[in-house]
């Protein structure tokens, strides 16, 4: 199996210090890089997509384990075409996305990979613009292929 991921924050910052015993910065952190560590041990290939970061940078932390980060686009969001050229590139079967990213996610629907989408956001403006970028994402959420979806805390999942 293949697998992609693509989250705020790049691995390869942490995976070694982590991995050698070196503090969190985040709750749970150390959880979370060495979940992603043993996926890749027991599959083909593990990509994690770090986004909205300043440089680009890339790093092959085990044979089958990689991490690139990909620099915010011009207008400082996330940089979505050079996102999905690079999971073009890795050709992966299963996608994690955990960022309310929707041309990401109408990629990954258009051709045919299970996404489950782990969000860590909560959905509580009421501008007329959020709603409506709120009700396209909800359609693409609804879309039978997304079997589930996670998210950080209940009330961010009942938002």
């Amino acid at each position: 199996m293949r697998i992609a991921i693509v989250q705020y924050g790049v691995l390869h910052d942490r995976f070694d210090e982590l991995r050698s015993g070196g503090p969190e910065t985040y709750y749970a952190q150390r959880y979370s890089v060495d979940y992603v560590a043993e996926l890749a041990e027991r599959h083909e290939f593990v990509g994690v997509c770090g986004v909205l970061n300043d440089e680009s940078s890339e790093s092959a932390l085990t044979d089958t384990l990689f991490s690139v980060c990909i620099p915010r686009d011009s207008k400082g969001g996330v940089d979505s075409k050079e996102v999905i050229r690079r999971l073009e590139e890795w050709n992966p079967d299963r996608l994690i996305l955990q960022a309310p990213i929707r041309p990401i996610l109408k990629w990954a629907l258009k051709h045919n990979i299970d996404t489950l989408p782990l969000l860590a956001d909560s959905f509580e403006e009421r501008g007329l613009r959020y709603r409506y970028r709120a009700f396209r994402l909800a359609q693409l959420l609804s879309n039978p292929r997304i079997r589930a979806i996670g998210n950080h805390n209940i009330p961010s999942c009942l938002s």
